[in-house]
């Protein structure tokens, strides 16, 4: 009797551990499978943009589960790939252009600034739209792709064209408004310092609108900046404009009549029949500093009108240079600080005039 319960005994061990080296077993196949059909299954937009007849596409990921922030991503995709595109083209525009200006572009500095503060803020601008065709989780991150109607873009750009045209007509038509009094170069300067921002503006819509739509035809800008740059120039040629450098100022000089040259004006030697002055005032100290030198110095310029004694505008600078010895030191401060105004001149002349 005892026999059998013993053997019953030990078959139910033998159970019991059969059991117990099945759960032991690794599943790495079973976990390598489930990862290989997860590979599979990625959609091929995923690693191929989609491109289809008046659709733009983009492609974003973030980390797996986090949806939100794939389809910021791939939004911003789409917006860089735009900006790429208008990038190029701006490029060979902007050389071509340049090969083919005989001015000398005297407004260059004020121009681009102008530039770099438009394209940025149009640049920055949400793309209309833009809808999410599809997301999906992989092993390591979540993809999204997004698309937008190249058609409804255009139609935007053209109405937006449409409005700023009329801004510009209107600026235009009523050019001469409250600059009645004003000396003729003050009257192109503001005009120009209007319409330039909202030029640009047209521009960026206009390269967008290719873009979008690149068999489009742009109509003519009802103003030409290129004419209103040459209408400028021609009466800042008839402003004569002198450097009055007080003492020790003098080696600011040369760089200084070379900023106001720059700008289109007549640059005379003497303050006596000049209808414009840059009066420099200079301030330096040298320091020794154990085995060198340190020169430090401040400028003030002031753009004023000789006959009435009104200030326009004003600089101020400051650089510091130093050397073994303590004239070397002064003359490096000198030569940084004439190079430092020339360019806040180059800068801020135009404005300074347009306030006459």
């Amino acid at each position: 009797m005892r026999a059998p319960i013993i053997a019953m005994w030990f078959g139910l061990i033998a159970a019991t551990m059969s059991v117990i080296a099945c759960q032991d077993q690794p599943r790495t196949p079973a976990a390598s499978a489930s990862a290989s059909a997860s590979a599979v299954a990625a959609p091929a937009w995923v690693t191929t943009t989609p491109t289809s007849p008046g659709m733009l596409f983009a492609v974003g990921s973030a980390a797996r589960g986090d949806r939100e922030r794939a389809i910021a991503a791939a939004r911003s995709e789409l917006a860089s790939g735009i900006e790429i595109t208008i990038a190029s083209e701006r490029d060979e525009r902007d050389t071509s252009h340049r090969s083919g200006d005989d001015t000398g572009l005297r407004t260059e500095r004020y121009d681009r600034d102008t530039r770099s503060q438009v394209r940025l803020r149009v640049a920055q601008e949400r793309l209309p739209g833009v809808v999410v065709r599809e997301t999906a989780d992989l092993d390591d991150r979540t993809a999204a792709l997004v698309a937008m109607d190249r058609s409804a873009w255009a139609a935007g750009l053209r109405a937006r064209i449409d409005e700023v045209d009329a801004r510009l007509s209107a600026l235009a038509a009523h050019s001469s408004d409250g600059d009645a009094d004003a000396p003729p170069a003050a009257a192109a300067a503001r005009l120009y310092q209007r319409i330039l921002p909202i030029a640009i503006e047209r521009e960026e819509i206009a390269a967008r609108l290719r873009v979008a739509d690149p068999a489009a035809s742009v109509p003519a800008s009802p103003v030409v900046v290129a004419q209103m740059r040459a209408d400028l120039l021609r009466v800042l040629a008839q402003v004569a404009i002198a450097i009055a450098s007080q003492a020790g100022s003098e080696a600011l000089r040369p760089l200084a009549n070379e900023a106001c040259a720059n700008q289109g004006l007549r640059v005379e030697p003497s303050t006596e029949l000049a209808q414009l002055v840059v009066r420099i005032d200079l301030a330096q100290e040298a320091t020794r500093i154990e085995r060198e030198f340190r020169a430090d110095g401040s400028v003030r310029a002031d753009i004023l009108e000789p006959s009435s004694g009104r200030v326009l505008g004003s600089l101020t600078l400051s650089e510091r240079a130093s050397a073994l010895d303590e004239t070397t030191a002064r003359k490096r401060l000198l030569e940084k600080l004439a190079r430092h105004l020339a360019t806040d001149l180059d800068q801020h002349l135009l404005a300074c005039i347009a306030r006459w």
